[in-house]
């Protein structure tokens, strides 16, 4: 009956941790647009574009534009646009 309660637990523990690994690695690395954009309004009209949902915000950051979006499925995401 120990043995048996022990080997619960640690199977239990090993399905946690895996489940974590997949939510890990199954997280999308941000996406970047093609092309560029000459200020924040035409990369945040770029991105609207592409991805149909609605601009969150918008920041510089070097020369490319980070845009903040709330895609259709209800994801927020970030998408890089280069500065031209």
């Amino acid at each position: 009956m120990f043995g048996i309660a022990r080997l619960r637990t640690y199977t239990s523990a090993a399905l946690v941790e895996l489940v974590l690994v997949v939510a890990l690695m199954s997280a999308a690395p941000p996406a970047q647009a093609s092309g560029g954009a000459s200020s924040p309004d035409e990369a945040a009209a770029i991105v609207e574009a592409r991805t149909g949902g609605q601009i969150l915000g918008v920041r510089t950051q070097g020369r490319r534009y980070l845009v903040k979006v709330l895609t259709s499925n209800g994801r927020v995401r970030v998408v890089t646009v280069r500065a031209k």
